[in-house]
């Protein structure tokens, strides 16, 4: 009997047993990874910190659906940087996929920071 039979062979309980031992103990004991910063966001936080307020903020938007999860995350930490310096942002998309998304995005922020569509940002 070859490896892979065997690996057929097993119940497909302990094989759940296994992947849920898998997925609990990383969040009951975790491994404390470090997390780098890398010269390039170091870059770009500095330059904004360096921005004075009332400043205007370009952002693009650009992106849709497919690539939510990657950079929905980072259009959210931009804004509220931006919004914490109280800096004036121009929000736009290209994409008539992400303009929904990137709508969202901007109201859920500006919501969360107190800002005005028309005065503190717009979105084109």
């Amino acid at each position: 009997m070859t490896f892979a039979e065997r690996m057929l062979k097993i119940d497909r309980r302990i094989i759940f047993l296994v992947i849920g031992l898998c997925t609990l103990l990383p969040l009951l004991y975790p491994v404390g990874l470090p997390i780098k910063i890398s010269n390039e966001v170091r870059g770009v936080y500095e330059h904004i910190e360096s921005l004075p307020e009332g400043s205007v903020f370009l952002l693009s938007l650009d992106f849709d659906p497919a690539s939510k999860p990657e950079l929905q995350p980072q259009a959210i930490s931009l804004l509220r940087h931006a919004f914490k310096k109280n800096l004036r942002v121009i929000a736009l998309t290209l994409w008539v996929s992400g303009t929904g998304l990137a709508d969202q995005i901007i109201t859920q922020v500006a919501r969360e920071t107190g800002k005005e569509s028309g005065k503190d940002y717009v979105f084109l």
